[in-house]
């Protein structure tokens, strides 16, 4: 069963060590029976929406370094073109995880936490048709609901978009499947990498040193 992941470089990013990340995504999924695909930019470009998908997102409000919060909104144009299906963040490891006998019969997060309600997007099986729904509302209902203030500045975030999709039952909430790498001790057989500072460096320590437990 194939799981998918997105990567366009930013400007500033640091490309080794994105490459090391995303060679140990593969490795680790690939080593727990699934088949890992990385889409880019190009599989984004191809769906026939890009132009004016992009024009839109590319004026919602981010405290993010230029870029950043386009790339993660344009995926999910990625995502639908690719036929939808199981999706991770590049930096989610798995430890052990095997694909369901079954394909889920419905979109489903399995990293939902609550209380925090974070980073219900970076493990989700989404069905394309519902995919396609979520892509109008992306366009059409940036408002406060999927605001958040960070430091006195407003953001428009496809996490928090997930988020809301949750909450609000438009997106089941599986049992949950990865848990943040701040969190101790592991209980969940997939990691989202997430040091304090988010610097691509010190998530590959991470990474190494959470693989070297496992």
């Amino acid at each position: 069963m194939k799981i998918y992941a997105f990567h366009a470089p930013l400007p500033k990013a640091i490309f080794p060590i994105h490459d090391q990340l995303i060679e140990l995504w593969a490795q680790t999924w690939s080593e727990a029976g699934w088949e890992p695909v990385l889409l880019g930019m190009p599989h984004a470009a191809e769906h026939p929406d890009f132009e004016r998908f992009s024009k839109i997102v590319m004026q919602y409000p981010t405290v993010n370094p230029e870029g950043f919060d386009y790339v993660c909104w344009a995926r999910w144009l990625a995502y639908e073109r690719a036929g939808a299906g199981f999706i991770s963040d590049y930096d989610c490891l798995n430890l052990g995880w095997p694909p369901p006998a079954e394909r889920p019969t419905e979109s489903c997060t399995y990293a939902f936490n609550i209380p925090y309600f974070e980073g219900a997007n970076s493990l989700i099986h989404l069905k394309q048709e519902d995919l396609q729904r979520f892509l109008v509302r992306m366009e059409t209902e940036p408002n406060q609901l999927f605001y958040r203030h960070v430091n006195g500045r407003d953001q428009v975030s496809d996490m928090v978009f997930f988020n809301h999709m949750a909450r609000k039952g438009n997106l089941s909430i599986a049992p949950r499947m990865v848990q943040h790498s701040y969190e101790t001790p592991i209980h969940c057989p997939v990691i989202h990498l997430t040091p304090t500072s988010g610097n691509p460096a010190e998530k590959l320590a991470l990474a190494h040193s959470i693989l070297k437990r496992a």
